[in-house]
């Protein structure tokens, strides 16, 4: 009964997991079953050979090794104690297992070997302070990296002590936060007195906490120098980079893959006006005209796809009103895979250069000075007539008639006059949308599909109409052209063909109306004559009537007296080529007006030439303003080198010209006027005619003085 007590005293629960047997005389008399569990032989196996098993001989409150059934040596700490069981002397052993407990000793000594190793062989700094912050462990890589040499000399010193000034706030309240439980990150700067240099750590510390109180700090420092250093240099290329890009005159944009602006420069608002709110998150092609936009977005998703870059033009609305033109770079933003990532936008102003592209083009196809389509062109325009499909074609050229003529007496700037007169006469003769082009210097042409005869010879009359309203309209120039056309009707011809033909037209009118077209224009330039040079005042009349008298005097022939009348009425038609301002100037005349002036004999030497009737006078008026003595223009002649009939001229104008009333002045006394020839006689004038032509003024007055006192 005892025994029965005594076995469910030490099956009890807080002793299940203790090994227990009882000994008397070598041999178990019982063991729990944990022991038999753990052993893994049955009570009477155990008793078979104890002391191998058990090791009883060892039984001295110590740890013995027990063999297992398995084989397997395990440590078990025992304790044991002799006893009284029914009067009889026993020990009573009690067991705990310290196999497992060796196990995990010995692997934690294993890892805390590897810990250590690790730790003194990482490039970071592990530490470990006291509940102050004060370091208790510094791994041995702290010699190596930063402040003092050796690691005695961090004990007894808080991180704060090697932080620099700068810092040294934000890492007190750091450490005050982590010795009341907080976890912290942040970077420090510290310097090194022994190498005199600057770090940046950055620092992780995490509480140490034992039975729920802050005992201290754990924490690892990483040396992140040259990262900062790298972000610092970075920092300064993108504050360089976007203080180039803001301040540039370019217009730099980046986008994403998609075309939807990241970044745009403030040029942007300083060329197209707008804000950098109003174009980010936006589509770069939002503002692109939309005859544009199209071409712009195929461009830059070209980028994307090949990744090279691509240059295209387009025209961009202004924040205000209107577009102006810009060209854009596209390149590809790839990152350090190559991977695209975006794309930046070069973009400038180019819409001056589009203008001037734009002038040069109309320049190209277009005549400076009449602004109509020039030979190019119209050359152009005949290709592509003829390989098109149209049978009805027609050709209309027209030729100004005496622009030569006018060039050569009345200047350049006449015959550009005429020109354009004539090309708003054509112009206006037609639509808008018919060609009419200036082929040649005084010839222009016009282009016409599917017309008829009844068409042409209209268009024609309207030119012609055209002109005579302009005649009708201005006295400055006669206007005169002729035209011819030719149409093809039916088969086709070509246009070269046609061309010809209506030009063949032109001319035959052009010879037939010749005559008629210059005494028209020499009767005009008379017309303009009268105007500038007094000559609807009588001069010619008086002229003519003066050589009569001086001319019979010296017995000149009949034929030349008839000439002389003819020289009388154009001596002088080379003026309608001077300036206006230099004819009617009444102060001084400069030595350029001088010279300018003096033309007017060789002007209307010109003039005369291109009218068979006047030819024979032509040399007279060249030379009517030469001199006796050689001081005259424009040879420089002398004494009778010069035409009598130029002498004779030279006399009757001068008279003529002091005697006659002037705007600027009065007329001279005929006395006082026969005193001026008489002192130029022998210089200006041949002096034998004066001599005879004064003869023959006295005379006249004589008589008529004689005359009137009969009358009386």
């Amino acid at each position: 009964m005892a025994g029965d007590k005594l076995s469910s005293c030490l099956s009890a629960d807080f002793l299940t997991d203790k090994l227990i047997f009882i000994l008397e005389n070598n041999q178990i008399i019982y063991a729990n079953d944990r022991l038999l569990e753990v052993t893994g032989y049955t009570l009477r196996e155990l008793n078979e050979n104890p002391e191998e098993i058990l090791f009883l001989n060892k039984l001295n409150n110590d740890a013995i090794k027990v063999k297992t059934k398995s084989g397997q040596a395990r440590e078990i700490k025992v304790t044991a104690e002799n006893i009284q069981l029914h009067g009889h002397s026993v020990i009573l052993a009690v067991g705990i297992d310290l196999t497992d407990f060796a196990i995990l000793k010995n692997e934690l000594a294993g890892a805390e070997n590897k810990y250590q190793i690790l730790v003194e062989n990482i490039n970071e700094v592990i530490f470990l302070t006291d509940d102050q912050g004060y370091f208790t462990y510094m791994s041995p890589v702290v010699e190596k990296m930063f402040f003092p040499a050796k690691i005695e000399d961090y004990y007894g010193h808080s991180i704060i002590d090697f932080i620099h000034p700068d810092d040294q706030e934000t890492a007190l309240k750091d450490k005050e936060r982590v010795l009341k439980g907080e976890k912290i990150n942040n970077v420090y700067r510290v310097s090194s007195a022994i190498r005199k240099k600057e770090y940046y750590l950055s620092v992780s510390s995490r509480p140490l906490i034992k039975e729920g109180r802050v005992t201290g700090m754990a924490g690892i420092c990483f040396d992140i120098t040259e990262q900062k250093q790298a972000e610092e240099t970075i920092q300064e290329n993108e504050q360089l980079l976007r203080g180039i890009t803001d301040n540039m005159l370019d217009m730099i944009c980046t986008t994403d893959i998609d075309g939807i602006s990241r970044y745009v420069s403030p040029s942007y608002k300083t060329i197209l006006g707008y804000k950098t709110e109003d174009l980010l998150g936006k589509s770069f092609t939002n503002n692109i005209h939309p005859d544009d936009s199209g071409y712009a977005f195929s461009a830059f998703w070209a980028v994307t796809q090949t990744k090279i870059s691509k240059r295209f033009e387009y025209r961009y609305k202004l924040s205000k009103k209107g577009y102006i033109w810009l060209e854009t770079i596209a390149n590809p933003l790839l990152d350090d895979n190559q991977e695209l990532t975006g794309v930046i936008l070069s973009s400038r102003d180019i819409t001056e250069r589009k203008q001037m592209e734009e002038q040069l083009k109309y320049l190209s196809l277009h005549d400076n000075l009449t602004g109509l389509y020039n030979r190019t062109y119209f050359e152009q325009e005949m290709n592509r007539l003829q390989k098109g499909r149209f049978s009805l074609i027609g050709i209309i050229v027209c030729d100004i008639d005496g622009l030569k003529f006018i060039n050569d007496t009345q200047g350049h700037n006449a015959g550009d006059n005429l020109i354009i007169s004539a090309a708003k006469a054509i112009r206006s003769s037609f639509r808008a949308e018919d060609m009419v082009a200036r082929i040649g210097g005084d010839e222009f042409a016009v282009l016409l599909i599917n017309c008829d005869s009844r068409t042409m010879e209209n268009a024609c009359r309207r030119i012609r109409q055209n002109i005579t309203n302009h005649n009708k309209e201005t006295s400055e120039s006669y206007l005169s052209v002729s035209i011819g056309y030719a149409i093809s009707i039916g088969e086709k011809v070509s246009v070269t063909d046609l061309f010809k033909e209506a030009d063949n037209k032109m001319y035959k009118e052009k010879v037939y109306n010749s005559q008629s077209t210059r005494s028209t224009l020499i009767r005009a330039l008379m017309e303009s004559l009268e105007v500038i040079d007094f000559a609807a005042e009588g001069h010619v009349d008086r002229l003519q009537a003066l050589i009569k008298n001086l001319a019979e005097v010296i017995d000149l022939p009949r034929g030349k007296i008839m000439d002389m009348y003819l020289l009388a009425q154009f001596h002088d038609i080379g003026k309608v080529g001077i300036s206006a301002d230099i004819l009617f100037k009444q102060g001084t005349l400069t030595p350029d007006e001088i010279i300018e002036i003096r033309r007017h004999s060789e002007i209307g030497h010109r003039i005369v030439q291109y009218t068979p009737d006047l030819i024979r006078i032509a040399d007279w008026i060249l030379k009517h303003h030469e001199w006796w003595n050689g001081e005259g223009y424009p040879f420089g002649l002398k004494g009778e080198e010069i035409p009598l009939e130029c002498r004779i001229m030279a006399i009757v104008d001068a008279y003529d010209s002091m005697t006659s009333d002037r705007p600027y002045r009065k007329a001279m006394p005929p006395e006082d006027a026969i005193t001026e020839l008489l002192q130029c006689s022998g210089t200006q004038f041949d002096p034998l005619l004066v001599h005879k032509f004064v003869e023959i003024i006295r005379r006249n007055q004589y008589k008529i003085s004689l005359e009137n006192r009969t009358e009386s």
